[in-house]
């Protein structure tokens, strides 16, 4: 197995289910009434399938009309193991992965609400 760049974790070749869910919900929900999101943090390497949109460190997939909104880059940890927003604590959790990354990798609750909202009333956020 070869190591990460930095050599501080063994690499690991992609998932490709996530390309795969992309591509058949793009190709199945094509006249329905199913709406979908799917949502993954942008990855080292250019995406297979070209995002709708992206907001703040997330790529997003969807069937709904999302309006770019300015996103701050993300969640952020402090040094207590929460998010500086207080939305995550973590400190009291044993995980396997940096409590950092974890918090950086989660959906800002704001912008997840914005989606939502985008899905539910998206006559109000029409931006003019």
């Amino acid at each position: 197995m070869m190591a990460s760049k930095g050599g501080s974790y063994d690499s690991v070749m992609p998932d490709m289910k996530l390309w795969a869910e992309i591509i058949f919900l793009q190709n199945f929900t094509k006249n329905t009434n199913i709406k979908f999101v799917v949502e993954n943090v942008k990855p080292y390497y250019e995406p297979f399938v070209k995002p709708t949109i992206k907001l703040g460190r997330h790529l997003f997939w969807t069937n709904i009309d999302i309006p770019e909104i300015e996103i701050k880059d993300g969640l952020t940890h402090n040094e207590r193991g929460s998010s500086e927003k207080g939305y995550f604590d973590l400190r009291e959790f044993k995980l396997s992965h940096r409590k950092d990354q974890i918090i950086r990798n989660c959906v800002d609750p704001d912008v997840g609400k914005y989606i939502l909202d985008c899905v539910v009333r998206p006559e109000e956020l029409k931006l003019t």
